[in-house]
C-alpha cells in the first residue's frame, strides 16, 4: 500500500514537472525572441535536447507551437491565442472599455489603454490609437514595468500595504534619466495618486511620451484596472494637461459604472479599494 502511493506521489511529481517544464518553453517566446530552436531553448532553460524535444513534440501536437520549416526553429501556434482570448473575455473589461477608450482616444488625441496589474507590470488589455498615433510600445498583450508608467502607478496606489511592500522592494529599474527608481520617491508618487485620483508620468519609460491614468473600480469598490493615454510630453503642460486629466477620469467614472460602481474614482482614498480604504 505504502509502495503504490508513493509511486503515485512520484508519477504525480514527474507530471508537475513536465508541465512546468512546457510553460517555460511558452513563457520563452517573447516578441523581441519570436522564433526559438532547440539549442536555445535548452540552453535558456538549462533543459537537455532530448527534453526539450519531447516537450517541443507535445506543445506541436496540441497546437501550442508550430515549427518553421525552413529555418527548423519553433514559434507560438494558434492555441494560446485562442486561451488567450478566452482569459481576456472572462475579466469582462475589454466590453465594457472599448467605446469609452475610443472617445478618449479622438478626444484626446493620444492612445488609450486599458491595463490590469500583475505582479510588479501591468499588461495592457486594449488599445485605441488616436490621430496621429503616439508611439507607446505598449501592444495589447504587453507588459511594461508598473513604477515607470502611468497606469502602473494608478494601479499600485490602491494595492493593500503587504502587496505594495513586496512590489516596491523590488528592483525599481531606471530607463530614463526621469523614471522615479527611488522607493521613499515613489510612495510619495503613489500617495499623491490616491490624494487626487489620477496619475502623471512623464518621459520615464520612454523619453519623448507621457501618460495620464486613472484607476477603474468594480461594483465592490476594488480597482480593478487602469485606464491610460499615452501623449507626447511636450502635451503635459499646464493648460492642456488639466484637460486630459479630466477626461482620463471621465473615462474612468464611465468604464466603473458599467461594472457597477455606483461613486467616482478614488479620490483621498487608502489601499486596494474605495470602501475598504474609507474603513482604514
Amino acid at each position: 500500500m505504502d509502495r503504490s502511493r508513493g509511486r503515485v506521489r512520484g508519477e504525480t511529481a514527474r507530471l508537475a514537472q513536465s508541465l512546468g517544464r512546457g510553460l517555460d518553453i511558452l513563457e520563452a517566446f517573447t516578441r523581441e525572441r519570436p522564433e526559438l530552436g532547440v539549442t536555445e531553448l535548452g540552453v535558456h532553460l538549462g533543459l537537455a535536447k532530448s527534453t526539450v524535444h519531447r516537450l517541443l513534440a507535445t506543445l506541436r501536437v496540441r497546437g501550442y507551437v508550430r515549427k518553421n520549416p525552413r529555418s527548423g526553429k519553433y514559434r507560438l501556434g494558434i492555441r494560446p491565442w485562442e486561451v488567450g482570448r478566452i482569459a481576456a473575455g472572462q475579466f469582462g473589461y475589454p466590453e465594457a472599455s472599448r467605446p469609452s477608450l475610443e472617445r478618449l482616444a479622438r478626444e484626446a488625441a493620444g492612445t488609450a489603454h486599458l491595463a490590469i496589474l500583475d505582479g510588479s507590470e501591468v499588461v495592457y488589455l486594449d488599445r485605441v490609437d488616436g490621430t496621429p498615433p503616439v508611439h507607446a510600445d505598449a501592444p495589447v498583450g504587453g507588459r511594461v514595468p508598473a513604477h515607470a508608467v502611468s497606469t502602473g502607478r494608478a494601479l499600485l496606489a490602491f494595492l493593500d500595504p503587504e502587496t505594495l511592500r513586496k512590489v516596491v522592494a523590488r528592483d525599481l529599474r531606471r530607463f530614463t534619466p526621469a523614471t522615479v527608481a527611488d522607493e521613499v520617491k515613489l510612495r510619495e508618487e503613489l500617495e499623491a495618486v490616491r490624494v487626487t485620483g489620477y496619475a502623471v508620468t512623464v518621459g520615464e519609460w520612454r523619453a519623448e511620451v507621457g501618460g495620464i491614468s486613472a484607476p477603474v473600480q468594480d461594483e465592490s469598490g476594488e480597482v480593478v484596472a487602469a485606464i491610460g493615454l499615452t501623449v507626447a510630453v511636450t502635451e503635459l503642460l499646464p493648460g492642456p494637461i488639466e484637460t486630459l486629466v479630466s477626461l482620463v477620469k471621465e473615462t474612468a467614472r464611465q468604464i466603473s459604472r458599467r461594472l457597477g460602481f455606483p461613486g467616482d474614482v478614488p479620490v483621498a482614498v487608502g489601499p486596494n479599494s474605495a470602501h475598504g480604504a474609507a474603513r482604514a
